[in-house]
């Protein structure tokens, strides 16, 4: 399994919006990828048994939060579509599927992007150096330089840069957090200047959600992620967020998720396949936070 380009990153795919549960198969595609895998380099190389076990429970904690990211999402698309069917233009709703949506992403956030950093533990017996004297940040391993075909597929990918960036401003910066009521607008309308400052507050989290009608008696209901997290000339600081690319909550979490996935499914068979230390590393640069 390839990890996603960038067009993975996209929203509902224009006028063909996909269901929630349109998801659940590339869900189970992803852990087909993975079956099997840990027990296979056990059976071949029995020292490596253990970490072969560490990345295969990564790889279902991935996939749990995911599966429950997608559950919520669903409850959530459903009850803002019966909102929806009344003709308003502006909902505020009591949401807590939509709260525990997020709290799924952030679990998901932060296990993907632990996992592209343990990546330097599972790959330890197939490195002729050290495994601490590579980097323990995955963004500075693929700073330098290598001939691992694991961190390879990860140079270069707009997916991978918007992870860390959006984990780098979770735990830093800012907040997805809402309260258990939800604000959804109607795609092309503003947030009214007169809804109050707790309304208003429902809607400066990082994610908006918007619905819009698709046929006669359907609607689409996105939760938009940011275009970007931070500048542009690693000045550090936030964005000014813009949502012009209508990036989706739940397709950015696939495509994290496959990341993540396809990573540690490359290591765990390069575990199996490979006898003994063949990659090397070099740093480029000067390595920072």
């Amino acid at each position: 399994m390839e990890i996603p380009d960038n067009k993975s990153m996209g929203s509902d795919e224009g006028f063909n919006p996909r269901k929630p549960g349109d998801f659940v198969a590339d869900i189970e595609a992803l852990e087909r990828s993975a079956r099997g895998l840990a027990h296979g380099v056990a059976q071949a190389h029995p020292g490596r048994s253990l970490l072969a076990h560490q990345a295969d429970w990564h790889i279902r904690g991935i996939l749990y939060h995911l599966r429950r990211l997608v559950d919520h999402y669903s409850s959530f698309v459903g009850e803002v579509s019966s909102r929806a069917e009344m003709g308003t233009r502006i909902i505020i709703m009591y949401a807590p599927c939509y709260q525990r949506a997020l709290f799924e992403f952030y679990a998901l956030v932060n296990l993907c992007r632990i996992s592209l950093d343990n990546l330097r533990n599972y790959l330890r017996p197939l490195f002729t150096r050290r495994s601490d004297q590579l980097p323990n940040s995955v963004r500075d391993v693929l700073k330098g330089d290598t001939n691992c075909p694991v961190y390879s597929a990860l140079v270069g990918q707009q997916a991978v840069d918007y992870l860390l960036d959006v984990r780098n401003c979770l735990v830093h910066y800012r907040s997805f957090g809402t309260s258990d009521n939800a604000l959804v607008l109607k795609e092309g309308v503003d947030v009214p200047q007169d809804l109050g400052e707790d309304a208003e507050s429902f809607v400066t989290s990082m994610a908006k959600a918007y619905f819009r009608r698709v046929g006669d008696n359907a609607f689409s209901v996105n939760v938009y992620m940011p275009d970007r997290i931070f500048e542009d000339g690693g000045t550090g600081k936030l964005a000014t967020f813009t949502y012009n690319q209508k990036w989706g909550l739940v397709p950015n979490a696939r495509t994290f998720a496959s990341v993540a996935i396809c990573s540690l499914v490359r290591a765990l068979e390069c575990l199996k396949e490979i006898d003994g230390p063949v990659f090397e590393f070099s740093a480029k640069k000067q390595m920072h936070k």
